[in-house]
């Protein structure tokens, strides 16, 4: 058989994607975890308590808009079949 005659299943790319945004939103999430938490360490210095914090949430909050971006490309991946 050769390799030019394989018909390929086209790639669903919103499915692709979807995956793809919810894993990097995940990634992101658990990466601000630790920055939220580090702001308890740094409860001396007021400055840096809300440098952390901000940052923490502002991490944490773009993870988690990234996987559910992610879930809805897939869910509406799943409703055009």
């Amino acid at each position: 058989m050769d390799l030019l005659d394989a018909k390929e299943e086209p790639v669903d790319i919103q499915k692709r994607d979807g995956e793809t945004y919810f894993a990097i939103g995940l990634y992101i999430f658990v990466i601000g975890i630790p920055v939220v938490f580090g702001t308890f360490f740094s409860l001396s210095n007021i400055h840096a308590a809300v440098v952390n914090f901000c940052a923490g949430v502002t991490l944490v909050g773009g993870g988690c808009i990234g996987m559910f971006y992610g879930q809805l490309l897939k869910r509406r991946s799943a409703a055009k079949k």
